[in-house]
């Protein structure tokens, strides 16, 4: 094995553990996002679905979780990019074949991040304006509702 048949192994390892590790870290923000859809769905199960207050709070957490979940996505896109660029510089074939299998899962996941993030921002909004009409009903029935 020579010099360059080193490097270019050692290339590919390095491109290997940071597809590993993005992995990992948006298995943690799938870990919050999951925790706070189980306690919405609690608290609808136990005290109904117009408890628009305290899910509230709960969208304010999953919105920002989703704003951090889109920036990773798009510093790995751009990251992965990057790498399929050098690797093609470097004429490494076997290093561009692997930036750009891993920017395609990027893309794809960036994409899918998007669409959620967008979903829970309007799932928010409904949860808001449901909020401000059960506020009013309630003044205006004296707590009765109509």
């Amino acid at each position: 094995m020579n010099m360059s048949d080193i490097i270019e192994k050692m290339l590919l390892d390095m491109l290997k553990e940071a597809e590993e590790s993005f992995g990992k870290q948006l298995e943690a923000y799938q870990q919050v996002a999951d925790i706070i859809t189980h306690d919405m769905k609690v608290i609808d199960l136990i005290y109904g679905e117009d408890k628009y207050r305290d899910k509230a709070k709960y969208y304010d957490i999953l919105v920002e979780n989703d704003r951090q979940q889109v920036d990773f996505h798009r510093q790995e896109v751009a990251l992965w990019a990057a790498q399929m660029s050098k690797a093609q510089r470097e004429q490494n074939k076997e290093a561009y074949e692997e930036s750009r299998k891993n920017w395609l899962s990027a893309v794809k996941d960036y994409n899918s991040a998007l669409e959620q993030s967008i979903e829970n921002i309007t799932s928010k909004y409904v949860n808001a304006i449901n909020e401000i009409f059960q506020v009013l009903n309630d003044k205006v029935t004296k707590g009765k509702g109509l």
